[in-house]
């Protein structure tokens, strides 16, 4: 990755995290959904790709789900009909294997029965990753490596090209609040020079007090966590202050609301409104002008589960729709029926399921409202286990097209 690519995804990543939160934490805390944690300070835009994309597989196959099911393999293979429709053809395989606790330690793509892709992850006694691996035919593409510190903050991050070292971080922790984090020029030599450098300053009480930039040893930006009064302008250059002000409301709700002063005296803004049971129900960013420039609203039922979402078009027409999604759930809390929302707020689409006994899927359509037409739709099977052995496609003339197959093997 690009020296400027890092940069940006950074301060970019910096002034996002510090708006949202004062001290430097985990994102995802130890009792949660997954046995993956990053950081706050995560260290650079591949780290959060290739972590990203270890979560869109294990957002499928379930941490606790492998564990509870004693799933070591799933042998995913989809077939598709030959062009004459007389028979089905392998597609695409993938194999993911996973060690006793559930957790994705091998994975293999493969075309028209080659290898593909092979990655591979290593993770230390906490679930955190230590160690990945990216194969393409057969030949180790990408390899990284973290190093953590009693409180699994990451102090040492390596990025591996074909062998090269292509980028090297390190941070210092005291305790578990973030110090300071750098960068070093990558050259044939592996030379020790830094070449971007934040440093982290906090009041007492452990919220951010200020953040300092340095590209090249050479102080760039300062960004203050301060509540001046609203629309001081900030004379010192490159010079950014940050604020986040909580206002509650007599009927219980609440807004919270993020002002960005940048080192020209603008005021940038994100406003997030909650109704009185912490549901966000609406989200708006205002511009230095301070007219509101884009949002989104969210809607929620008596269970507090969420039944819309709205984005709206942007600048002077945020008042306005541009897509969405509305969800319908049944008495056990599963959704039949999805709309896919277009302009003007006009569903456009929608996706119905319906369940067995078990609550398990047993079938979904996609079908076009515009022309009250199924576009197509799936059917659903499953082992004594309850675990999805096979999925059914069916297209618009209802005629199967393609067929998804999974195979498992156990501890």
């Amino acid at each position: 990755m690009k020296q400027k690519q890092i940069l940006g995804f950074a301060l970019a990543l910096i002034f996002v995290l510090q708006v949202i939160r004062a001290e430097a934490q985990l994102i995802n805390q130890k009792d949660k959904f997954y046995d993956f944690y990053i950081p706050a300070s995560s260290l650079s835009n591949h780290y959060n790709i290739w972590t990203g994309g270890a979560y869109r597989v294990n957002g499928i196959k379930n941490i606790q789900f492998n564990k509870e099911h004693k799933i070591k393999v799933t042998d995913d293979v989809v077939y598709k009909l030959t062009k004459q429709g007389k028979r089905l053809k392998e597609k695409r395989r993938t194999i993911h294997t996973f060690d006793k606790n559930g957790r994705l330690i091998d994975e293999q793509h493969y075309k028209k029965g080659r290898e593909k892709q092979h990655y591979q992850f290593q993770y230390n006694k906490y679930g955190f990753f230590t160690d990945y691996k990216k194969h393409a035919r057969g030949i180790l593409k990408k390899h990284e490596v973290l190093v953590y510190n009693q409180n699994n903050d990451v102090l040492k991050y390596r990025r591996y090209h074909k062998g090269e070292l292509e980028s090297k971080w390190e941070a210092v922790y005291k305790d578990t609040i973030l110090e300071s984090q750098w960068s070093y020029k990558i050259t044939k030599k592996d030379s020790s020079d830094i070449l971007l450098k934040w440093e982290y300053e906090y009041y007492p009480t452990n919220q951010k007090k200020q953040t300092k930039y340095y590209k090249k040893g050479e102080l760039k930006h300062t960004w203050l966590y301060t509540c001046d009064e609203e629309g001081i302008e900030v004379k010192p250059k490159d010079e950014t202050k940050v604020c986040e002000i909580k206002q509650y409301n007599n009927d219980g709700t609440y807004v919270i609301v993020q002002r960005n002063t940048g080192k020209k005296g603008k005021i940038t803004k994100t406003r997030l409104t909650y109704d009185a049971k912490d549901h966000l129900i609406m989200r708006e960013y205002i511009n230095a002008k301070n007219k509101i420039w884009s949002k989104q609203s969210y809607k929620y039922d008596d269970k507090g589960r969420q039944i819309a979402w709205y984005y709206y078009k942007n600048g002077k027409k945020s008042d306005q729709v541009h897509w969405g999604r509305e969800d319908d759930y049944n008495e056990n809390g599963k959704i039949v029926e999805t709309r896919h929302i277009g302009r003007k707020g006009t569903a456009y689409a929608k996706y119905t399921y319906k369940y067995n006994d078990k609550d398990l899927r047993v079938s979904s359509s996609y079908i076009d409202l515009k022309k009250n037409k199924q576009v197509y739709r799936f059917e659903y099977k499953y082992n004594e286990n309850n675990l999805l052995v096979e999925r059914l496609k069916y297209n618009r003339k209802d005629m199967l097209s393609m067929k998804f197959i999974t195979n498992y093997q156990y501890y």
